[in-house]
């Protein structure tokens, strides 16, 4: 049951450095920090207004951390992070960087894995250098204890202005790996591209693809593939979008040879940083009285050794006239870890309020509809009227408390059920600044026959406006059911990160 009362509507060990690690699924950076394979540090375009000239000797450094938890009926937990530092200076580029990603469902470990890398370039000309590449690896998952590999390269930017860089690497070296209980080591080649771009002064884009074939079986290779989108919120957080691909041509018997995963993140910058300017909402304006509507998706996925799948979205429109206020909203989200369904849901609601002639005081009729695969609830139907009131109502905060008689149909494990109720919900919204704004509501329905039946939900959420009409979207939604079907836990809690647009 979702509730939509306010008025803006409804993720050898680190032999060589030390990493920090995802993303979340909810896969933070003020240009972009990613796994881009063996030591592929995606070299990134300079930020328009960064760092002045005369203190490009600094390091560049930022973390990233990803998050996605449920609680309750479903318990799983993925967590992504990753560190990536840079520094030029002279005739040098040095880059350092890790990435983890871990992940559990129901105890039981369904991702674990660790990468860090180095790499070290001397500039001979313009455009090419000499490098090393340091490159680290373990993936539980995948039974590998661990792969290393030092390999010199030579590289060369094809493309190298103040936006735009397309580099090729090639190099040969040398590989120490474990896996499954073999140990071999093995002389191995490198090729690489990799390509960045930035778009304007928020956003940033990159990719890159590398293959690692061994000298002397070019039949076993490694092929790592990465795309990926960094928009800035703030003058040091930035939201980031990654889709990673790793192939491995010969693994043991029982592990998959490709691993596929799409993490979003948010990540802090930890040195200089250039400011930003205002965000501004795009589109025209709009009249007092239209339809203000918002869409929003969430969405993780991990294919391979480790199969996850979250998936999360809804749509709510909004519209205040002079006497009315109207909210629609229906949503849903799925999960799934090794096609073992961990969450399946779908809701609506509709809610009318009519505003007395102190424009604070309203009633309100409100239905809401539920489905929870996993809860066991085939439907629960709510319907109440209410008599509210805003306590706070201005510009940028919104205050408001209302209660009423209600009545619940439902069917739940198996057994259908219709009951009394009083329905009492709070809702609270508050903008912060130009760019972000916070939310929370919390909603309590017992049967009024019997109050110790009862449910409460509640809700809390952080908006931060990206850029024009986009926005990101994390909130912390939580559903209890004193008496919930038999075999299901009466709490369900979920932490979701969406990307959202108002149009």
């Amino acid at each position: 049951m979702k509730t939509m009362i306010n008025t803006r509507g409804a993720k050898p060990y680190l032999s060589f450095l030390a990493v920090l690690g995802i993303a979340p699924s909810l896969a933070l950076t003020a240009a972009f920090a990613g796994d881009a394979g063996m030591g592929e540090a995606v070299s990134k375009a300079p930020v328009a207004g960064a760092v002045a000239e005369e203190d490009v000797s600094l390091w560049d450094a930022r973390a990233g951390l990803g998050f996605s938890l449920t609680r309750g009926n479903s318990d799983t937990l993925l967590l992504n992070a990753d560190f990536l530092a840079e520094r030029a200076w002279d005739m040098n580029e040095l880059r350092l960087g890790g990435d983890l990603t871990y992940g559990e469902t129901e105890g039981e470990k369904t991702a674990s894995r660790y990468h860090g890398f180095a790499q070290y370039n001397r500039l001979i000309s313009d455009r090419m250098y000499l490098g090393l590449v340091g490159d680290f690896l373990n993936d539980d998952l995948a039974d590998l204890d661990y792969r290393v590999a030092v390999i010199p390269t030579l590289g060369y930017y094809l493309i190298k202005n103040d936006r735009t860089t397309l580099a090729l690497e090639a190099g040969a070296g040398y590989s120490w790996e474990d896996q499954a209980g073999l140990s071999r080591d093995y002389w191995s080649l490198r090729l690489a591209e990799r390509f960045t771009h930035q778009l304007n002064d928020r956003t940033s884009i990159w990719q890159m693809v590398e293959y690692l074939p061994e000298l002397e079986e070019f039949g076993n290779y490694i092929l790592n593939a990465e795309v990926g989108i960094s928009t800035r919120l703030t003058d040091r957080l930035s939201i980031n979008l990654v889709g990673r691909n790793r192939y491995d041509s010969d693994v043991p018997a029982g592990i998959d040879k490709n691993d596929l995963s799409v993490i979003s993140s948010l990540s802090y910058a930890l040195g200089e940083v250039a400011e930003l300017a205002p965000v501004t909402k795009g589109g025209s304006a709009k009249a007092a009285d239209d339809w203000n509507t918002t869409a929003q998706v969430g969405f993780s996925l991990n294919k391979g050794n480790s199969d996850n799948l979250t998936l999360s979205g809804d749509v709510a429109t909004f519209r205040e006239t002079a006497k009315h206020i109207l909210t629609l909203a229906v949503g849903g989200a799925y999960g799934e870890v090794e096609d073992a369904t961990t969450l399946e849901n779908v809701y609506a609601s509709a809610d009318l309020k009519h505003k007395f002639a102190n424009d604070r005081t309203y009633g309100s009729l409100f239905t809401g509809f539920l489905y929870d695969d996993v809860a066991a609830i085939d439907h629960r139907v709510t319907v109440a009227a209410s008599l509210g009131h805003f306590f706070i109502k201005n510009d940028t905060t919104t205050f408001n408390v209302e209660a009423g008689p209600g009545y619940i149909f439902e069917k739940v494990g198996g057994v259908k059920d219709d009951y009394l109720t009083v329905r009492v919900a709070q809702g609270f919204s508050h903008q912060l600044n130009d760019t972000m704004r916070v939310w929370e509501s919390v909603e309590y329905l017992p049967e009024l026959e019997d109050f110790d039946n009862y449910i409460i939900n509640a809700a809390v959420g952080l908006e931060t406006q990206l850029a024009g009409n986009l926005s990101l979207n994390t909130y912390l939604r939580n559903s209890y059911d004193n008496r919930p079907a038999p075999g299901v836990d009466s709490n369900d809690l979920s932490l979701i990160t969406a990307i959202a647009v108002t149009f």
